[in-house]
């Protein structure tokens, strides 16, 4: 989910409740373990999530987080589902068949006008003539590295939060016994409101051709 405040995510298009079991691990390998757990139990990847990032969400509420546990219970929190280490060869091989198939000028037009790191890294590629398979391995790693910062980040400030989404009391109670038994802490259940804006559409306002942009 996008880390803008709301104004800045635009109009709102849907608000809905969603019930969660909520738990703060101090440790990547136990909450990497926990979503194992629960994909073996039935559990969908779409159920489960992660703060997007600590910065995304400090942006969302306009004040610094100096404890993650502020946000357990903070409802609208910029969410993505958790990369875990065995999707990382996935992540990467997607990344360069996206390329090929758009074509690589095409695909660095889009990723540059992102900025930043990943910009860098576009540049360092196309300087070095890596196209298609190297330019997929070499953002890869970008994100790799990225996702690792993050962790980090979190882990600093707390400890990191992961939520599931809950269809009925059978799955609660799955989720909360695996969540407790991988030791995370201040394992609970919420309902919490959020919001659906123009800006959670994927690619809403992306220019996917470069020659095209104004």
């Amino acid at each position: 989910m996008d880390g803008r405040s709301s104004e800045e995510r635009g109009e709102v298009l849907a608000t809905y409740r969603i019930r969660e079991v909520v738990g703060l691990f101090h440790d990547f390998d136990r909450l990497e373990r926990a979503v194992e757990e629960l994909e073996a139990v039935g559990f969908d990847r779409s159920q489960i999530n992660m703060l997007a990032s600590k910065e995304a969400a400090e942006k969302r509420l306009g004040r610094p987080i100096l404890d993650m546990r502020e946000l357990e219970d903070a409802g609208d929190m910029p969410t993505d589902a958790p990369i875990l280490d065995d999707d990382e060869g996935l992540l990467e091989a997607g990344i360069i068949s996206t390329l090929t198939a758009i074509g690589s000028i095409a695909s660095i037009g889009v990723v540059v006008a992102s900025g930043g790191g990943l910009a860098a890294a576009i540049a360092a590629a196309v300087a070095g003539g890596g196209f298609s398979g190297g330019l997929g391995t070499l953002l890869g790693r970008w994100l790799d590295a990225r996702r690792a910062q993050e962790i980090e980040a979190q882990l600093r400030a707390g400890g990191l939060l992961l939520f599931v989404a809950v269809r009925d009391p059978d799955q609660e109670r799955k989720a909360r016994e695996i969540l407790a038994g991988l030791a995370a802490d201040d394992v609970h259940v919420h309902e919490v409101t959020k919001n659906w804006t123009e800006a959670d559409i994927p690619f809403a306002k992306s220019q996917p051709d470069p020659f095209l942009a104004p």
